[in-house]
Protein backbone atom coordinates (compact mmCIF):
# COMPACT_ATOMS: atom_id res chain seq x y z
CA UNK A 1 0.00 0.00 0.00
CA UNK A 2 1.35 3.32 -1.22
CA UNK A 3 2.09 5.90 1.85
CA UNK A 4 -0.41 8.66 1.86
CA UNK A 5 2.50 11.22 0.88
CA UNK A 6 2.65 9.00 -2.35
CA UNK A 7 -0.12 8.73 -2.76
CA UNK A 8 -1.22 12.56 -2.55
CA UNK A 9 1.72 13.09 -5.29
CA UNK A 10 -0.20 10.55 -7.45
CA UNK A 11 -3.43 11.88 -7.12
CA UNK A 12 -2.43 15.41 -7.72
CA UNK A 13 -0.64 14.59 -11.18
CA UNK A 14 -4.49 12.70 -12.04
CA UNK A 15 -6.38 16.11 -10.75
CA UNK A 16 -4.12 17.96 -13.12
CA UNK A 17 -4.24 15.78 -16.12
CA UNK A 18 -7.77 15.49 -15.80
CA UNK A 19 -8.55 19.39 -15.04
CA UNK A 20 -9.57 20.64 -18.78
CA UNK A 21 -11.52 17.16 -19.89
CA UNK A 22 -13.58 16.57 -17.23
CA UNK A 23 -12.63 19.16 -14.03
CA UNK A 24 -16.18 17.65 -11.88
CA UNK A 25 -13.40 14.29 -11.71
CA UNK A 26 -10.22 16.22 -11.03
CA UNK A 27 -12.05 18.00 -7.96
CA UNK A 28 -12.50 14.88 -6.84
CA UNK A 29 -9.35 13.70 -7.19
CA UNK A 30 -7.60 16.99 -5.65
CA UNK A 31 -9.94 16.64 -2.96
CA UNK A 32 -8.80 13.08 -2.07
CA UNK A 33 -5.00 14.08 -2.86
CA UNK A 34 -5.55 16.94 -0.10
CA UNK A 35 -6.65 14.71 2.77
CA UNK A 36 -3.45 12.11 1.93
CA UNK A 37 -1.40 15.37 2.28
CA UNK A 38 -2.72 16.48 5.41
CA UNK A 39 -2.67 13.35 6.85
CA UNK A 40 0.87 12.44 6.45
CA UNK A 41 1.73 16.09 6.90
CA UNK A 42 2.93 16.75 3.23
CA UNK A 43 2.73 20.59 2.70
CA UNK A 44 4.26 20.80 -0.25
CA UNK A 45 1.29 18.49 -1.84
CA UNK A 46 -1.63 20.61 0.51
CA UNK A 47 -0.31 23.27 -1.44
CA UNK A 48 -0.55 21.72 -4.95
CA UNK A 49 -3.95 20.15 -3.92
CA UNK A 50 -5.07 23.81 -3.17
CA UNK A 51 -4.27 24.86 -6.49
CA UNK A 52 -5.85 21.75 -7.93
CA UNK A 53 -8.83 22.57 -6.26
CA UNK A 54 -8.93 26.16 -6.83
CA UNK A 55 -8.33 25.17 -10.60
CA UNK A 56 -11.40 22.91 -11.28
CA UNK A 57 -13.99 25.05 -9.07
CA UNK A 58 -12.80 27.80 -11.63
CA UNK A 59 -13.29 25.52 -14.33
CA UNK A 60 -16.84 24.43 -13.23
CA UNK A 61 -18.25 27.61 -12.83
CA UNK A 62 -17.48 28.16 -8.82
CA UNK A 63 -15.35 31.18 -8.37
CA UNK A 64 -15.79 32.08 -4.55
CA UNK A 65 -14.48 28.23 -4.02
CA UNK A 66 -11.70 28.69 -6.76
CA UNK A 67 -10.47 32.10 -4.59
CA UNK A 68 -10.87 30.37 -1.46
CA UNK A 69 -8.51 27.63 -2.14
CA UNK A 70 -6.15 29.91 -4.32
CA UNK A 71 -5.72 32.15 -1.19
CA UNK A 72 -5.34 29.00 0.96
CA UNK A 73 -2.24 27.80 -1.15
CA UNK A 74 -0.98 31.36 -0.85
CA UNK A 75 -0.95 32.03 2.48
CA UNK A 76 0.50 28.55 3.11
CA UNK A 77 3.29 28.94 0.54
CA UNK A 78 4.46 31.93 2.14
CA UNK A 79 4.53 30.62 5.33
CA UNK A 80 6.93 28.03 3.48
CA UNK A 81 8.70 30.09 1.21
CA UNK A 82 7.60 28.31 -1.77
CA UNK A 83 7.37 30.52 -4.33
CA UNK A 84 6.27 28.10 -7.00
CA UNK A 85 3.13 27.57 -5.00
CA UNK A 86 2.47 31.44 -4.44
CA UNK A 87 2.65 32.07 -8.25
CA UNK A 88 0.06 29.48 -8.91
CA UNK A 89 -1.87 30.47 -6.63
CA UNK A 90 -1.36 34.31 -7.64
CA UNK A 91 -1.61 33.30 -11.55
CA UNK A 92 -5.28 31.47 -10.76
CA UNK A 93 -6.52 34.37 -8.97
CA UNK A 94 -5.77 36.70 -12.13
CA UNK A 95 -7.28 34.36 -14.16
CA UNK A 96 -10.41 34.25 -12.43
CA UNK A 97 -10.66 38.10 -12.34
CA UNK A 98 -10.01 37.95 -15.99
CA UNK A 99 -13.21 35.64 -16.61
CA UNK A 100 -15.26 38.26 -14.14
CA UNK A 101 -14.26 40.90 -16.38
CA UNK A 102 -12.22 42.96 -13.71
CA UNK A 103 -9.41 43.37 -15.90
CA UNK A 104 -7.45 45.98 -13.75
CA UNK A 105 -7.44 43.25 -10.30
CA UNK A 106 -6.40 40.58 -13.27
CA UNK A 107 -4.05 42.78 -15.05
CA UNK A 108 -2.44 43.48 -11.30
CA UNK A 109 -1.90 39.62 -10.38
CA UNK A 110 -0.64 39.04 -14.19
CA UNK A 111 1.93 41.59 -13.44
CA UNK A 112 2.56 39.79 -9.78
CA UNK A 113 3.02 36.28 -11.05
CA UNK A 114 5.25 37.81 -14.05
CA UNK A 115 7.50 38.81 -12.04
CA UNK A 116 7.49 36.33 -9.39
CA UNK A 117 7.74 33.27 -12.74
CA UNK A 118 10.99 35.03 -13.60
CA UNK A 119 12.73 35.57 -10.12
CA UNK A 120 12.37 31.46 -9.75
CA UNK A 121 13.01 30.66 -13.25
CA UNK A 122 9.58 28.87 -13.35
CA UNK A 123 9.38 29.04 -17.55
CA UNK A 124 6.19 27.28 -17.62
CA UNK A 125 4.59 29.68 -15.33
CA UNK A 126 6.16 32.34 -16.77
CA UNK A 127 4.48 30.93 -20.40
CA UNK A 128 1.03 30.88 -19.59
CA UNK A 129 1.18 34.67 -17.57
CA UNK A 130 2.76 36.23 -20.48
CA UNK A 131 0.43 35.05 -22.63
CA UNK A 132 -2.30 36.19 -20.18
CA UNK A 133 -1.21 39.48 -19.87
CA UNK A 134 -1.24 39.48 -24.32
CA UNK A 135 -5.01 38.10 -23.75
CA UNK A 136 -6.07 41.00 -21.79
CA UNK A 137 -4.10 43.81 -24.03
CA UNK A 138 -5.48 42.38 -27.02
CA UNK A 139 -8.79 42.40 -25.28
CA UNK A 140 -8.35 46.38 -24.77
CA UNK A 141 -7.58 47.19 -28.25
CA UNK A 142 -3.60 47.52 -27.18
CA UNK A 143 -2.51 45.41 -29.86
CA UNK A 144 1.25 46.66 -30.00
CA UNK A 145 1.72 45.31 -26.31
CA UNK A 146 -0.26 42.30 -27.37
CA UNK A 147 1.88 41.50 -29.57
CA UNK A 148 5.23 42.47 -27.33
CA UNK A 149 3.85 39.72 -24.54
CA UNK A 150 2.90 36.81 -27.16
CA UNK A 151 6.16 37.62 -28.85
CA UNK A 152 8.12 36.91 -25.23
CA UNK A 153 6.26 33.88 -24.54
CA UNK A 154 6.80 32.62 -28.01
CA UNK A 155 10.68 33.02 -27.72
CA UNK A 156 10.40 31.60 -24.08
CA UNK A 157 8.44 28.41 -25.66
CA UNK A 158 11.05 28.00 -28.59
CA UNK A 159 13.91 28.44 -26.04
CA UNK A 160 12.92 25.58 -24.18
CA UNK A 161 11.13 23.77 -26.96
CA UNK A 162 7.65 23.31 -25.70
CA UNK A 163 5.75 22.92 -28.95
CA UNK A 164 2.48 22.58 -27.70
CA UNK A 165 2.85 26.20 -26.14
CA UNK A 166 4.74 27.38 -29.25
CA UNK A 167 1.86 26.41 -31.28
CA UNK A 168 -0.63 28.32 -28.76
CA UNK A 169 1.75 31.16 -29.02
CA UNK A 170 1.72 31.24 -32.72
CA UNK A 171 -2.19 31.49 -32.96
CA UNK A 172 -2.49 34.40 -30.38
CA UNK A 173 0.09 36.36 -32.34
CA UNK A 174 -1.96 35.61 -35.72
CA UNK A 175 -5.38 36.38 -33.46
CA UNK A 176 -3.98 39.81 -33.22
CA UNK A 177 -3.13 40.35 -36.77
CA UNK A 178 -6.45 39.13 -37.47
CA UNK A 179 -7.64 42.11 -35.51
CA UNK A 180 -5.76 44.22 -36.78
CA UNK A 181 -6.81 43.14 -40.71
CA UNK A 182 -3.26 42.08 -41.74
CA UNK A 183 -4.71 38.50 -42.87
CA UNK A 184 -1.57 37.56 -45.16
CA UNK A 185 0.84 37.96 -41.31
CA UNK A 186 -2.25 36.49 -39.73
CA UNK A 187 -2.43 33.35 -42.18
CA UNK A 188 1.17 32.82 -42.06
CA UNK A 189 1.55 32.56 -38.05
CA UNK A 190 -2.16 30.38 -38.18
CA UNK A 191 -0.25 28.25 -40.74
CA UNK A 192 2.80 27.62 -38.57
CA UNK A 193 0.67 26.91 -35.71
CA UNK A 194 -0.79 24.02 -37.87
CA UNK A 195 2.04 22.49 -38.71
CA UNK A 196 3.25 22.15 -35.00
CA UNK A 197 -0.69 20.56 -34.06
CA UNK A 198 0.05 18.09 -37.28
CA UNK A 199 3.57 16.76 -36.04
CA UNK A 200 2.35 16.26 -32.70
CA UNK A 201 -1.05 14.73 -33.56
CA UNK A 202 -2.91 17.89 -31.60
CA UNK A 203 -6.10 18.50 -32.96
CA UNK A 204 -6.26 21.83 -34.60
CA UNK A 205 -7.82 24.50 -32.81
CA UNK A 206 -7.78 28.30 -34.36
CA UNK A 207 -9.70 30.20 -32.02
CA UNK A 208 -7.63 29.54 -28.77
CA UNK A 209 -7.54 33.52 -28.49
CA UNK A 210 -10.37 34.81 -26.46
Amino acid sequence: KAPENKKAEKWNEIAKELLEANPELSLQFASQALKFAQKSKNSEQENYSYINIGDAYAAIGKPDKAIANFNNAIENGKKVNDDNIVVLGILGLGELYFYKGDYDKALEHFNKAADLAKKTKNNEVLSRTLNDLGIIYKKRGHYDEALSYYNQALKLDQDNAVFKNISTDLNNIGAVYRSLGQYDKAIEYYRQAVEIDIKLTYSVDLAVDY
